[in-house]
């Protein structure tokens, strides 16, 4: 039934004048148009693959409403009611779903933010013929690319997720898209080289993504966290936290597709294709004194998962100072599984431990915690409180 008809076969009944003023705009804008009510407008057939934002109404809210708060200017709501081929646009219950093409959104390119910098990093500025030396606040836009050549940097984004590069990390920004108040959120990464790790908060609705293209394969995510590597022989994923959806895009491997859950890890060359595999881990941890002796120093043990072929082990060793903020104390590589621990002083340490193995895999960070104190009777002197993932080593 048109709108025309429903307007007609209703207004015997007593429709009251607002409402019956609200028909009429809405027939003669559509009368105006050359498309029939319910058929929708050329550049609709074009939306960003084929797709709709499914948008449900809200209590009190209207098409008109709709319209205002998240089509670009060149669209509005009368657009979506022939979209959506709606026969009575003022009588639509709280919940009705309306379509809504991707390609009508508000949308903006939205920078990101060098919120950290340690060592030395360069930005490469589209458009400009000189790289610039990075410094922290700098915001980083569609086309712009960053280099660390020593040391590494911290990128915030417009949604809340995070990105972090270690040494010789090299990424190009290809992507930056806000939608609006839709919260959808399109950001899209190059890794050329080098070791990154991503932490992504949930993606809002069909175009809401977060991907990274190397050479060899696309990683798109979310809410996830995961280091995503770029060697000479191909590319090296882990992932920490989530899920992580992999696609080959690599001469002569281009259309393969996995799935690498939390704690599992991936590779893909030209020449192996997708290759996954658990990544290590601690198995069991104990502190003691060494010998048993009172004030001895603290030696810290480890057992890892012996279905790995282990080579190192990367450690990190912090400690509560006296304004509450751990200090680091120690770190580095070490091919043992013993380590004596700097602990002179009373109070709370931290040891972070990361297993790598013969491949080149590193499993998850494992965080241990434990308090010293030299006061109380020797059993608990050293007490193991907790054992949790760290998310701080890159």
């Amino acid at each position: 039934m048109s709108v025309f008809t429903a307007w007609v076969s209703t207004s015997a009944g007593g429709l009251k004048p607002e409402l019956i003023l609200g028909y009429c705009l809405l027939l003669l804008a559509l009368i105006s148009s050359p498309l029939r009510a319910g058929e929708p407008p050329a550049h609709a057939l074009g939306s960003v693959d084929g797709e709709d934002w499914h948008y449900p109404l809200a209590e009190q809210e209207s098409l008109e409403s709709v319209g205002r708060r998240y089509l670009r200017s060149s669209e509005d709501w009368v657009d979506l009611v022939r979209y959506n081929a709606l026969s009575d646009a003022f009588a639509l219950p709280p919940g009705t779903i309306v379509r809504i093409p991707l390609k009508w959104l508000k949308h903006a390119p939205r920078p990101a933010v060098l919120a950290e910098v340690a060592g030395t990093v360069w930005i490469y500025r589209r458009g400009e013929p000189r790289r610039r030396a990075a410094t922290p606040g700098v915001k980083l836009n569609v086309g712009d690319r960053i280099k660390v050549e020593e040391g590494s940097a911290r990128v915030h984004f417009e949604d809340g997720s995070r990105l972090s590069l270690g040494p010789k990390a090299d990424v190009d920004f290809n992507q930056l898209r806000f939608y609006g108040d839709s919260g959808m959120v399109d950001t899209r990464l190059r890794l050329r080289s080098g070791r990154i790790k991503s932490e992504v908060r949930d993606r809002v609705g069909p175009e809401g993504r977060y991907e990274i293209q190397t050479r060899d394969v696309t990683a798109a995510v979310r809410g996830t966290v995961f280091v995503l590597e770029q060697t000479d022989v191909g590319s090296r994923i882990e992932v920490l936290e989530g899920l992580i959806t992999l696609r080959t895009r690599g001469i002569g491997i281009e259309g393969s597709e996995v799935r690498v859950p939390a704690g599992a890890g991936a590779s893909v060359s030209s020449t192996e294709g997708i290759t996954t595999r658990q990544l290590p881990s601690i198995a069991a941890l104990s502190i003691s004194r060494a010998g048993g002796a009172d004030g001895a120093p603290a030696v810290a043990s480890w057992s890892e998962d012996s279905s790995h072929s282990l080579v190192r082990y990367r450690i990190m060793f912090r400690g509560l100072a006296d304004d509450q903020a751990y200090k680091l104390l120690d770190t580095g590589i070490s091919d043992s599984n013993r380590l004596r621990l700097p602990t002179e002083a009373d109070g709370v340490y931290r040891l972070v431990l990361q297993v790598v193995d013969k491949a080149g895999f590193r499993g998850v960070p494992q965080q241990f915690e434990f308090r010293v104190d030299s006061k109380a009777p020797r059993q608990f002197e050293l007490r193991l409180s907790s054992r949790s993932p760290d998310r701080t080593s890159l």
